[in-house]
This record gives structure tokens, sequence and C-alpha cells, in this order.
């Protein structure tokens, strides 16, 4: 009766270890999956805040190459008005005498 007391006991010590290890190791891989979809969630939410900042440039860059696209087409049908308007004519009178060379006969020849 003794030895069989003696093995329930260390029966009952020895499943209460396994039982107790067994927790650990559950909670372990809970807090594991916990940690992992938190770190998820979060790179989820810095994606979505870096393509949503990718969007508001993108916008702002169509934004601005819009106009800049207005301005140069508004340019261009303006041009030829824009040309006449800064062409400048001027005349000046330049007065010199340049010398005049006797051209030198070479030979004499008959022309037919």
């Amino acid at each position: 009766m003794v030895i069989v007391s003696v093995l329930v006991i260390l029966a009952v010590a020895l499943f209460g270890v396994l039982y107790t290890e067994g927790r650990k190791r559950v909670s372990e891989r809970e807090a594991n999956a916990a940690d992992l979809s938190a770190r998820l969630r979060e790179a989820e939410a810095s994606r979505r805040s870096y393509e949503e900042a990718r969007a508001a440039e993108r916008e702002k860059l169509r934004g601005i190459m819009d106009r800049s696209k207005a301005e140069y087409e508004d340019l261009l049908a303006r041009q030829d008005g824009l040309v006449e308007e800064s062409r400048v004519e001027t005349t000046e009178i330049v007065s010199e005498t340049v010398p005049v060379q006797v051209p030198v006969k070479t030979r004499d020849t008959k022309s037919s």
C-alpha cells in the first residue's frame, strides 16, 4: 500500500510538472502569435501610410504638371504675338571709305 501511494504521489507530481510545462509552451505560443499579429498590423499600417503619402505626392505632382502644361499651351498659342511685341528694329548708318585697288593686268589675251 505504501508503494502504491508513493507511485501515485510520483505520478501526480510528474503529471503536474508535465501539465505546467505544457501550459508554459501554450502561453509562449500565444504570446508569440500575439506579437506576430501586432507586428503584422504595424507593418500593414506603415505600408498603408506609405501608399497614401505616395498617392498624395503623385496628385501634387500631377497638379503641377497640369499647370505647367496649361502654361506651355498658352505660351505656344500666344507665341507669334509675343515675338512681334518683342521685335525691335534698329537702323544704323555707317559711313566709311573703303580703299579700292585697281586690278593688275597679268597678260594680254584676245578673246574671240
